[in-house]
């Protein structure tokens, strides 16, 4: 499956993104998130096998590529 790389990649990112401003002790926010959304990713994973989902796949994979990611480090403009 030519997805799974990118989708493992991507869930990676968000994580990272996450840990990186929670605040919490021990990074308990973090670790709930993780614990929370691996099942959702192995989910989407499942799912990018079948050709039927692997539109929506790819659509999740280039919003969170094209709006997500490039904001990664930036300031908020006031």
């Amino acid at each position: 499956m030519e997805l799974l790389p990118d989708v493992l990649w991507l869930n990676l990112m968000v994580v990272v993104l996450y840990w990186v401003f929670d605040r919490t002790e021990d990074t308990e926010r973090t670790r709930e998130f993780v614990r929370r959304s691996t099942p959702m990713a192995a989910r989407v994973i499942n799912l990018s096998r079948y050709r039927v989902f692997r539109p929506i796949v790819r659509d999740a994979k280039g919003l969170i590529q094209d709006f997500i990611l490039p904001t990664i480090g930036r300031t908020a403009v006031k």
